[in-house]
């Protein structure tokens, strides 16, 4: 609950975090932050959902591995126009969490 409130919507695990790029194993979850995913053009090409213009850049909203939906911000000016339907995509650390699967760790 309190990684949700903290903007920390999407969860994955193991399996879905390594096809992510993610660089260690996990015990638990990954908790994946506003800034968690980005786009990388060598990463796992997913499927694009929508592509919405934002101040500074443009958001992609995508299916990540296992079915979750995920929200990538680029800085190159998109348009309603632009129809891609992937994008390559991988998990900076910086912006995850891994919540432990064991209590009171």
């Amino acid at each position: 609950e309190v990684a949700g409130f903290l903007g920390y919507r999407l969860t994955l695990d193991p399996g879905q975090a390594a096809a992510l790029g993610w660089p260690t194993p996990v015990d638990g979850v990954v908790a994946v932050g506003p800034e968690g995913l980005v786009a990388d053009p060598a990463g796992n090409q997913v499927e694009v959902l929508s592509v919405r213009p934002r101040r500074g850049g443009t958001e992609f909203s995508v299916t990540v591995p296992g079915g979750g939906v995920g929200r990538v911000r680029t800085q190159e000016l998109s348009t309603h126009a632009d129809r891609r339907r992937t994008i390559g995509v991988r998990l900076d650390a910086n912006g995850c969490v891994v919540l432990s699967s064991e209590p009171n760790r």
